[in-house]
Order: C-alpha cells, then structure tokens, then sequence
C-alpha cells in the first residue's frame, strides 16, 4: 500500500506514481509556493461550503438505480463542508 500527495494536473498515472514518490524529498519553502502543487490549494485555496444537507446514494439489491439518502446536522439548520478550489 502507498499514501502521498496525487499530482492532479497530471494524467498518466505511471508519471504521476513518478511524481509522487519523487515530492517526498521536496523542500518545503518550494512546494508551498508551487502553485501547481497540491499542498499550495490546502494552504492557499480552501473554502467552507454552507449546506443544509448531502445526499449518498446506496445500491439496493434487486434495483436498477440507486437510492439517494439525505443526510443533515440533527438540531441544525445549516452546516459546513470544506472544499479545494
């Protein structure tokens, strides 16, 4: 099993599995200002999305669609998702 960053604005993923092995070693005051990083949008690009709710869908076995389920914050009117842009 691997975990790191995933390079977004590259397509192939044998280049990106490149990429990721190679950001380990990156120094930091150069990847936080590289706006084509990923850790430059967790640190320059984030926002709070006000929801009342989310939909998940699950599969119920025998149906063709899925089955869309609300859910909400019990006693809240309004909540936050936070979000990458």
């Amino acid at each position: 099993m691997e975990w790191g960053v995933l390079p977004t604005y590259i397509d192939d993923p044998k280049l990106q599995a490149d990429r990721r092995r190679n950001m380990i070693n990156v120094r930091s005051e150069r990847i936080l200002e590289d706006k084509k990083s990923y850790w430059y949008r967790l640190c320059k690009q984030r926002c709070l999305i006000p929801v009342s709710g989310t939909f998940e869908h699950r599969a119920v076995k025998g149906w063709k669609k899925k089955v869309p389920y609300f859910i909400g914050a019990e006693g809240r009117e309004l909540f936050y998702l936070p979000d990458l842009y």
